[in-house]
């Protein structure tokens, strides 16, 4: 750096020499000073573009330096003769006289002992109309000021082009200040201040450099005001190339706020124009930019709203920050933008810009809020790209897209610091999209991500029915920048609401907002759908590991439809957990065709440990015609670790749901425990509903729940549940206050499996006031798989306590460690030909207190009434492949019975039941004293030494009875002698065959 700045200054000096010997002679004669210091100083003070030009004029061959004049008088007469070759009187207005008498360059010094130069009224602009370069200082660096208190028109006019102006002040002029309708200009270290039209004008010029990159090159442009009123103003569609670099615009010491009336630089049409590392504040507006012909713009370091330091806010006050109005092409890159009324605004006439590394609504540091009073950014464009930009601390949202389609949200911090490590909100949204199609906001790599944290309401906001195919993608919502800690959004994560359908949400970490992660809602009647939720986080760290919690539910969808939460591949699935609430909840009737599928809901990452919501896994709120899940290897979730239910389904408009496939408590290879802390699913005044399918695999894994596998309670119309494997929870399944329930399907191979809970495989309960009635439990596996395999239930198989007219029909029911059928209280539950073995106290037990005796007339009270069971005197097999069964029934008179028979390897150690295998079913009609005597022959191979018992079900009020005494099967001859002279023999040709064969 030294050499290069060694070598700079020997080549100005070197060039000065050269310039001085060629010229040295007119200097002297023009004037009679001595001129040569004047000029050494004046290339002394030249940098950049100005050292540039002069060596473009010294390459010329033809280059001259006419005439060099020092201003000596502080009037502002013309000259008294422009023809007699003499300089007088020695005014500045004299000298551009004078100068414009030439093509050639011209030098205005002015002399020390002045100070001000007061124009007149009576006389025309100051106009340099031919190449001039002007000096402005005079005694200790200070420069020259051309007061227009007097005048009416413009300070000065520089037509000529290839001009250089240094240390000039104008001010006090009523028409503005500088007005520049030249090529290849440099103006440096000038104030222009308190006019009454805009500080510069520079009309249909190019290569113009106004300031410089160096604090001696700034221009100092404030105050100014009237018609025009804008600080600098490039106008006209050959404005071409002009650089406006390094100037304080509405202050005088970079502090001061002394703003322009408008804008602090405009640029209405023309190309590759630059506005850099500038400081404009306290003006109409920072930069605006409009018109048709307008390219290659670039508005690259300028601080825009703040003191130069950047950390004190004064903005611009009526308007944007930056404003694009028309123009291709145009990059905005490390600005600092804040204070404003707004930050950024694009409208609908810009195309491909690009808003890069800019700091919007804050220090320059990116540590404190300095908001603009509105917008970090607004944008109504199509196919705009806002990429790494800081916005954070504005008044209302961060950024807003307003209309327009496509374009690229990325890699921007949006509400927190700079280091993304504290909250910097914006007062508004993070982003709002309205009325906007095919936005992306974020995009394929982490590097796209945006973190969207802290801000006071949503983090993003995808609004109205217009925007539409928004892809959010990659994004930290809710989070620092690791996305190991809590930096929430004051609501929502993502709020998509206002019709806003198609969009999708993808590989986002959406936690630690104050609210949900994301709520899709409608409002004004618009109702959003279609929207697919994907391969997010919800409510844990990045790594999935650790809860970051929302601190309302990880997804609501709220009276809308058809949206995916997960998909059919588990990569696309969402991991929602450690959500202060619900995982998900689907609520109202307007919330309809909604599918849930492939995500991991309560657990880690892995599903191996529990991260639990602190309500419910799912909840259906007054939803119907949902889906959770799906195929059990394409589309199931996992549902675990949660520390209320798995699953609640709730209201009464909550019909028509399907759940299946889904693994409910354990991890994803079903053999870890990850319980929910209640129940599996629990159903609650909710009816039509089904849980699992008879499509086979397609069934929940329910299992390892702390309380109640499947829990329906207070359901008035039936719920159907079927094909599912329900095992090791506290408890298989409970109704509550409820009827018309099917547990179980039409065929055995789709029924429920329900083993190795700690109580009973399935209860039913009611009170006096509401009975669980006309449930039926059909063709399911309690106890037991279908291959026998045992899986005990800690008490009974099926447990009924306030129950009536329940049907528990063709299951099998084996190795209870109590009860298989236990009825405690409740009446006409019927027990038709289920296959009951190896429960470890009775087949059937009524009343719950053991073997219940017969009664003479069966006219005692108690669960099922008490129904007399049938007595079996003799069971022998006559003809090889039949077995011949008879006996009696005590019960009520004139009543017709079904009375099944069962076969069983051993019978039960208190000699009544139970019934391994059923033969068929027998109706009979009791005479009237209440007896009928039965010998019915089932075609059936039962080996001597097996046992048969039976059951009676009264078809008057369907009450089932207990297993009668066990009858072992003996051979014809050894039977006894069956003197009973009324024996009836019904029926004996009418064989049923086995239905669990």
């Amino acid at each position: 750096m030294k050499t290069t700045t060694t070598l700079n200054q020997f080549f100005k000096y070197l060039l000065i020499f050269t310039m001085v010997f060629f010229i040295g002679v007119n200097l002297y004669a023009n004037d009679g000073n001595d001129i040569k210091k004047k000029i050494e100083d004046l290339k002394l003070k030249l940098n950049g573009q100005a050292l540039a030009m002069l060596e473009r004029r010294l390459s010329d061959n033809n280059f001259t330096i006419d005439q060099v004049f020092t201003v000596m008088e502080s009037g502002d007469e013309s000259d008294e003769d422009l023809n007699d070759g003499i300089f007088n009187p020695k005014t500045f207005r004299s000298a551009l006289e004078n100068a414009n008498l030439t093509t050639d360059l011209d030098i205005i010094f002015f002399d020390e002992s002045l100070t001000i130069i007061n124009a007149q009224t009576s006389l025309s602009d100051l106009i340099a109309n031919e190449p001039i370069w002007i000096d402005g200082t005079v005694a200790n660096n200070a420069k020259i000021i051309i007061d227009g208190t007097n005048d009416w028109q413009f300070a000065l006019w520089m037509t000529g082009g290839n001009s250089i102006l240094l240390n000039v002040i104008m001010r006090n002029f009523p028409s503005g200040g500088l007005v520049i309708q030249g090529d290849e200009n440099i103006i440096q270290g000038c104030e222009i201040y308190q006019n009454g039209g805009s500080g510069m004008n520079l009309y249909n010029v190019s290569n113009n450099l106004i300031g410089g990159s160096l604090p001696s090159e700034r221009n100092i442009v404030y105050g100014n005001t009237g018609n025009g009123g804008w600080g600098i103003s490039i106008h006209g569609e050959q404005n071409n190339n002009n650089t406006v670099e390094g100037n304080w615009i509405g202050t005088s010491d970079g502090v001061l706020p002394m703003g322009n009336e408008k804008r602090g630089v405009r640029i209405d049409q023309g190309l590759n124009n630059i506005i850099k590392n500038n400081v404009i504040l306290d003006n109409g507006g920072g930069i605006d930019v409009y018109g048709d012909q307008l390219d290659g713009i670039l508005i690259e370091g300028n601080i825009i709203g703040t003191d130069k330091t950047g950390t004190i806010s004064i903005g611009n006050r009526d308007g944007t920050g930056i404003f694009i109005f028309e123009g291709d092409n145009i990059l905005i890159k490390d600005n600092l933008v804040s204070g404003n009324f707004s930050g950024i605004g694009i409208m609908s006439g810009a195309t491909h810009v690009i808003i890069e590394d800019n700091f919007l609504g804050t220090d320059i540091s990116g540590s404190f809020g300095i908001g603009n009073t509105l917008y970090g950014i607004l944008n109504r464009s199509d196919s705009i790209i806002i990429k790494g930009n800081l916005i954070s601390g504005n008044l209302d949202n961060g950024i807003q897209q307003y209309i327009g389609s496509g374009g690229e949200i990325k890699s921007n911090i949006i509400g927190t610091n700079f280091l993304g490590t504290q909250a910097i909100g914006n007062f508004g949204y993070g982003i709002r999209v309205v009325f906007a199609t095919g936005v992306i906001i974020g995009g394929d790599s982490l590097e796209d991500g945006n973190l969207i944290s802290g801000n006071w309401k949503s983090g993003i906001y995808l609004s109205d029915n217009s925007t539409v195919g928004s892809m959010v993608k990659r994004n930290f919502i809710g989070t620092d920048f690791l996305g190991e800690s809590q930096i929430g959004n004051l609501s929502d994560g993502i709020l998509i609401s206002r019709g806003s359908s198609n969009n999708k949400i993808i590989e986002n970490l959406i936690s630690g907002n104050a609210e949900n992660g994301i709520l899709i809602t409608p409002e004004n009647d618009l109702v959003p759908q279609n929207n697919e939720i994907q391969n997010n986080a919800i409510g844990t760290n990045f790594s999935g590991d650790l809860a970051i919690p929302n601190l309302d539910n990880g997804i609501v969808i709220d009276s809308c439809s058809n949206n995916l939460i997960g998909g059919e591949s588990w990569e696309d699935g969402n991991l929602i957990s450690g959500n202060m609430k619900n995982g998900i909840v689907i609520q109202k009737n307007g919330a309809t065709g909604n599918k849930i599928q492939n995500n991991y809901i309560g657990t880690s990452d892995d599903s191996k440990e529990p991260i639990p919501n602190l309500l419910d896994g799912i909840l259906i709120l007054n939803a119907p015609n949902n889906i959770i899940g799906g195929k059990d290897s394409e589309g199931g979730n996992i549902i675990s670790g949660n520390k209320f239910n798995g699953i609640s389904i709730v209201g009464s408009n909550s019909t028509n749901n399907v759940v299946y496939g889904n693994k409910i408590g354990v991890d994803s290879t079903g053999f870890i425990d990850v319980g929910n802390k209640q129940d599996g699913i629990a159903i609650n005044n909710a009816g039509l509903n089904k849980v699992g399918t008879d499509i086979e695999g397609w069934g929940n894994f329910i299992s390892k729940n702390d309380s109640i596998g499947i829990f329906i309670l207070r359901s008035p119309i039936g719920n159907t549940i079927v094909g599912n494997r329900i095992i090791e929870n506290e408890e298989g399944i409970v109704l509550l206050k409820t009827s018309g329930n099917f547990i179980g399907f039409t065929t055995l191979e789709f029924g429920n499996i329900i083993g190795l809970n700690n109580k009973d495989g399935i209860s039913i309960y009611g009170t006096n006031d509401t009975a669980s009635t006309n449930n039926t439990i059909s063709r399911n596996f309690i106890g037991v798989r279908q291959d026998d395999f045992p899986m005990p239930n800690g008490r009974d198989g099926i447990y009924i306590y306030g129950g009536n007219e329940n049907q528990i029909l063709w299951n099998k029911i084996g190795n209870n460690q109590e009860v298989g059928i236990n009825i405690e209280n409740g009446v006409s539950n019927q027990i038709l030909p289920n296959n009951i073995f190896y429960n470890g106290s009775l087949g059937i037990d009524l009343n719950n207190d053991g073997v219940s005796d017969n009664d003479p007339d069966d006219s005692d009270t108690g669960a099922n009434n008490l129904q007399n069971f049938p007595v079996i005197n003799n069971a022998y097999s006559a003809v090889a492949g039949f077995i011949t069964i008879e006996g009696k029934l005590l019960s009520s008179a004139n009543t017709d019975f079904d009375i099944v028979f069962w076969y069983s390897d051993a019978c039960d150690s208190s000699g009544y039941g139970e019934g391994e295998f059923t033969l068929g079913i027998k109706t009979v009609t009791t005479g009237n004293d209440g007896i009928i005597f039965f010998s019915f022959t089932f075609e059936e191979d039962v080996a001597v030494g097996k046992f048969i018992t039976a059951t009676a079900t009264s078809l008057t009020d369907e009450s089932t009875s207990e297993f009668c005494l066990c009858k072992t099967v003996d051979n014809p001859v050894d039977i006894a002698e069956y003197s009973d002279p009324e024996l009836s023999v019904l029926a004996v040709n009418s064989v049923y065959p086995n239905p669990l064969t």
